[in-house]
């Protein structure tokens, strides 16, 4: 979520933060991006800001997030579920485990 990342942005001194809000539905529930979905709003939103993704870092928790982390040149797999450890395992992703 915004809010979520815009703290760690201001803690590590990110010059710009993306991250998620959560629009409302049709049926007034939140809808959640994932997947696909959110990496091709990553990659719109980049060429609209004309940044260049190879420069980007991603962060991502699970298996559904393999499609952003493959957009940019920095991904990092936080606390991944087991498929999405292996993938980054294997592609040499940094791994962190944050409490």
């Amino acid at each position: 979520l915004q809010s979520i990342v815009d703290l760690f942005g201001a803690h590590l001194g990110a010059d710009h933060c993306y991250g998620s809000d959560l629009p409302a539905g049709p049926d007034g529930g939140a809808v959640v991006m994932m997947g696909e979905v959110k990496a091709a709003t990553a990659l719109n939103l980049a060429r609209q800001r004309g940044l260049d993704l190879a420069a980007c870092s991603a962060y991502g928790d699970h298996w559904e997030d393999r499609h952003l982390l493959h957009l940019v040149g920095h991904p990092v797999a936080v606390n991944p579920d087991r498929r999405l450890r292996r993938l980054a395992l294997g592609r040499r992703w940094p791994v962190r485990r944050w409490a």
